[in-house]
């Protein structure tokens, strides 16, 4: 192999190593973006539960939401959450929270997020699958379980 085509080979190889880092170094900003959107999200949600703001709460969860709280003996779909969110939150709490993240795997608009709950003394794992449809983040399922 003459000096000039090993000079070429390498100058090729960097160029499109170059291009390959560059679009991963832009996919890791998308990705860095929707998981602070994403833990973003999770804060109002859980405010929001605290507040007893149900409207504000509604929106979070995607129309064929599927979730487990732990406080239910199997799980529901959104009308079923819904329901029992609007009897079981009907006032303000004096609480306070702390959201510990645990980890984030986001593949294209599917983001799967866990983290511990800790609300006043009592801490619960909890896991939510969100998908990203019109530009906009929504709970598909999610799971409670207190510790």
């Amino acid at each position: 192999m003459t000096y000039k085509t090993l000079t070429m080979i390498v100058t090729i190889s960097a160029l499109l190593g170059n291009l390959s880092l560059s679009a991963a170094g832009d996919r890791r900003t998308e990705i860095g973006t929707d998981e602070k959107t994403i833990w973003m999200l999770e804060e109002a949600y859980i405010s929001n539960h605290r507040d007893a703001d149900i409207e504000a709460v509604i929106p979070f969860w995607h129309d064929s939401f599927l979730g487990w709280p732990d406080s239910l003996s199997t799980p529901a779909d959104k009308k079923a959450v819904v329901e029992y969110t609007k009897i079981n939150n009907k006032r303000p709490g004096i609480w306070t929270y702390k959201i510990e993240p645990k980890g984030i795997r986001i593949v294209g608009n599917i983001a799967v997020n866990h983290y511990i709950l800790s609300i006043s003394g009592t801490t619960t794992r909890v896991t939510h699958t969100w998908i990203k449809e019109g530009g906009q983040w929504k709970i598909l399922g999610g799971m409670s379980n207190r510790q």
